[in-house]
């Protein structure tokens, strides 16, 4: 009878899945892909990201700390400053020169922000905490940001694309032939089984993408894989630590923001942690 009923519930949410994919992916594809004015659209998707992210990484906060609940603006504002500034500074033909500039002002906004929100205890300990989020919420939604408006939507889309296979290939096969479950402390559902054929299935799916659109993405083959790899690696990490950030504030989900999936948190957790290395990996790789 539990069981009856947890497959109701698995299936609801499947189906909620599937709706809400239906009509949220196009529209992404169409933020993506559209350029307007130095890929607009693009940046006002990582702004609100951002911006996003971080209230929801702030509302987690709260739980586990004595965070000052009113105060998730000020947590919120050094990403959204970082991407803005990141963002008008691209049109100076330049986008990765002003780094430097920008990354110590949000710093300097991150401490005084911590200030304001440090609870009674620890102030080291309340800084790394903020300095933290928004490296998670700022420079990870940044360096989405330079990558579409440096080398184009298709290296996006091979971000986003596989990140999410890795993350439903560890569900799915993890649901259907998994055995060896708690391997993660914080994803006790998560079994060896899904992980590890996530990554083959992840790497797979990078070479296949390299062989569909041929000369249009500029790695080599093998190139191509070692991307594959880096995000097969680092997209389970950026799930994991979201879990155990989850799981010490003892709730869920991120969020309730979209119904089946969660926060937004909870829908690029896997991606946000693997893009500032895959940004890093493409400059090198195509020497720029």
């Amino acid at each position: 009878m539990v069981g009856c009923e947890r497959g109701k519930v698995f299936s609801s949410k499947v189906v909620q899945r599937v709706l809400l994919s239906a009509g949220f992916i196009p529209l992404l594809i169409l933020v993506i892909h559209l350029d307007l004015v130095g890929a607009f659209l693009f940046f006002i998707f990582t702004l609100a990201l951002s911006v996003l992210g971080a209230r929801e990484l702030y509302s987690l906060f709260v739980r586990m700390f004595s965070f000052r609940k009113e105060r998730w603006w000020v947590f919120c504002l050094p990403g959204a400053l970082l991407i803005i500034l990141f963002y008008l500074n691209s049109f100076f033909d330049k986008p990765y020169l002003g780094i430097l500039y920008i990354t110590g002002y949000t710093l300097a906004v991150g401490a005084g922000a911590c200030v304001l929100c440090c609870w009674r205890g620890s102030f080291l300990k309340s800084f790394l905490v903020m300095v933290l989020g928004y490296a998670y919420t700022g420079l990870c939604p940044l360096a989405m940001l330079g990558v579409r408006i440096g080398y184009g939507p298709l290296y996006i889309y091979f971000l986003f694309l596989l990140g999410w296979i890795d993350d439903a290939g560890a569900y799915f096969v993890g649901i259907k032939f998994g055995r060896t479950r708690g391997i993660v402390k914080y994803s006790p559902n998560k079994s060896l089984e899904g992980y590890v054929a996530a990554f083959f299935i992840t790497v797979a799916a990078g070479v296949g993408f390299k062989l569909a659109v041929s000369g249009g993405f500029g790695p080599g083959l093998w190139e191509t894989a070692g991307l594959g790899f880096l995000i097969a690696v680092l997209a389970p990490v950026g799930d994991i630590v979201e879990s155990m950030v989850k799981r010490k504030a003892g709730t869920k989900d991120s969020s309730s923001l979209l119904p089946g999936f969660g926060g937004v948190l909870d829908i690029f957790d896997s991606i946000l942690f693997a893009s500032p290395v895959y940004c890093m990996m493409l400059m090198v790789l195509l020497k720029y």
